[in-house]
């Protein structure tokens, strides 16, 4: 456990400056696109490894095979889903939103007219 707080603790001290050799990996690989996909990743991840366990495909432990498994079938999918649904749904919230506070400001305008 205490391994565990250590190699978090320096993992942040590491990205907080943005500083060495995993950030410049990052940075120039486009492995930051995964952070846009994070919430796509998070929710599909589920339904991809009950989908592989139905199969009877290789779906836990720490392999190679179930690395390519996985993210083979993961990123594609939430590729999908963030393009498809995410990015279409956060448009909407914003355009709903803005037509609110227009409302909003018209009511604001008609109640301040004397």
């Amino acid at each position: 456990m205490a391994d565990a707080i250590f190699i978090s603790a320096a993992l942040v001290f590491c990205f907080a400056w943005q500083g060495g050799v995993v950030s410049w990996l990052f940075k120039h690989l486009r492995l930051a696109f995964l952070g846009t996909l994070s919430y796509s990743l998070y929710l599909n991840h589920y339904w991809v490894i009950n989908v592989m366990k139905a199969l009877d495909l290789p779906n836990y432990g720490i392999k190679l095979e179930v690395f390519a498994w996985v993210f083979g079938l993961l990123i594609p999918i939430s590729l999908a889903t963030y393009y498809l649904i995410e990015k279409p749904g956060q448009r909407w919230a914003r355009a709903r939103w803005q037509g609110i506070k227009q409302w909003q400001q018209v009511q604001q305008g008609v109640a301040q007219q004397p």
